[in-house]
């Protein structure tokens, strides 16, 4: 992949590539200020997530581990031989820690998993997963009108104002 068009996009992948790990610190670094489109709060993480960005990280990453001959096999040999030092010098937290090391690097071990299913509060928390007519129309007010029976027996508003959701919304 060649240089990205937009010289902030590929200064800002370099030194992200480069190690550089705190987003906001590299934003202010590529001249991005409240004169570009980007939102100083959320532009750093916006622009690392742009498809463009993140591949041109990738591949500059991957030209770094390249030319430095590092593979996952040479780290886990690394970690290997700092467990065993570790042990040697009678060292138990850094031997957990390059145990800990090896066990990320194979998957073992997740950090973090980003959670990214939608999730929307009821107003009023139950275990009940249907509700009758009576019970929805007392719950949203005088709003839902004109109900008829769905496909799976459910009610379902037609013609009540809003989106259908019966949160007043448009």
């Amino acid at each position: 992949m060649p240089m990205l068009a937009d010289a902030r996009h590929e200064q800002f992948a370099q030194l992200v590539a480069a190690g550089e790990h705190d987003l906001k610190k590299v934003f202010y670094a590529c001249h991005f200020d409240t004169t570009s489109k980007y939102d100083p709060k959320t532009g750093p993480w916006i622009i690392f997530r742009l498809k463009m960005v993140s591949r041109r990280i990738a591949e500059l990453q991957a030209g770094h581990a390249r030319r430095n001959n590092i593979t996952i096999d040479t780290i886990l040999q690394r970690l290997e031989e700092a467990r065993l030092m570790a042990i040697e010098m009678e060292r138990p937290a850094d031997a957990i820690t390059a145990a800990m090391g090896q066990a990320k690097l194979c998957g073992f071990l997740v950090d973090r998993v980003e959670d990214v299913t939608p999730r929307k509060p009821v107003a009023v928390p139950t275990d009940e997963k249907r509700m009758s007519i009576e019970q929805w129309q007392k719950m949203v007010g005088p709003d839902a009108t004109l109900w008829m029976e769905s496909h799976d027996g459910q009610a379902t508003p037609q013609g009540a104002k809003g989106n259908g959701t019966g949160n007043g919304h448009a």
